[in-house]
């Protein structure tokens, strides 16, 4: 079969495995830890969408005047979350046709994984999937999403146009464009709120991968 792309890069969550709720749900979970309301975080969290776990429970524990060492309690908090979420995560249910696509096509097109999870615990919810097989290398948190398209431009000696960038944000998308790379949307997780630009080809079960991928461009 004579593939699209050279490589491709998934985000993991909401693009492979259905999790961003889990994900919020338990964020507001730990964040209960710490003493503070539903409604007080919420309020964090729609003043920063962009934040991640690190950020958010930072920014909780200033507006509550927290006294104590920030960065151990950011830790605290933190590493809770991973805990709660790594098992949910590993048998939450896949994107439709998932499993199937990375089984059949995994070892003809090299594929990677660009996620903002920390990557020990991505790597650990890979591999409870059994899927480490399927990816040429797993990547996460510190390195950012822009270091991970260098760091595989680099590995397999592609330019950008030659990578797919598989997600189901808005900043996937961002980070494909400012890469070059072409861009193909997800948008299955019940009850999740996507908002790609008409123009953005979306997969909503992965039957359709390449039908929608001959479709993506680097605008």
């Amino acid at each position: 079969m004579k593939l699209p792309f050279q490589a491709i890069l998934f985000d993991f969550d909401g693009t492979l495995v259905q999790s961003n709720q889990i994900k919020r749900d338990t964020l507001f979970v730990v964040a209960r830890t710490a003493g503070a309301t539903d409604e007080q975080f919420a309020q964090v969290f729609d003043d920063h969408p962009r934040y991640d776990r690190f950020g958010l429970y930072r920014e909780l524990l200033i507006r509550r005047d927290y006294a104590g060492d920030i960065d151990a309690k950011v830790d605290e908090l933190t590493t809770l979350y991973g805990e709660l979420t790594t098992s949910a995560i590993s048998n939450a249910p896949e994107i439709p046709g998932a499993e199937e696509f990375l089984k059949e096509y995994s070892s003809q097109i090299p594929m990677y994984i660009n996620s903002a999870t920390p990557e020990a615990s991505l790597r650990i919810s890979v591999e409870k999937r059994g899927w480490t097989g399927f990816f040429r290398g797993v990547y996460g948190r510190p390195k950012s999403k822009n270091d991970i398209v260098d760091l595989v431009q680099k590995e397999t000696g592609l330019p950008a146009e030659q990578i797919l960038f598989v997600g189901d944000s808005v900043q996937d998308l961002e980070s494909a464009l400012d890469n070059g790379c072409p861009f193909l949307g997800v948008a299955h997780e019940p009850g999740w709120h996507y908002a790609f630009p008409e123009n953005v080809p979306v997969l909503q079960h992965y039957r359709d991968f390449f039908k929608l991928a001959s479709q993506s461009t680097t605008v």
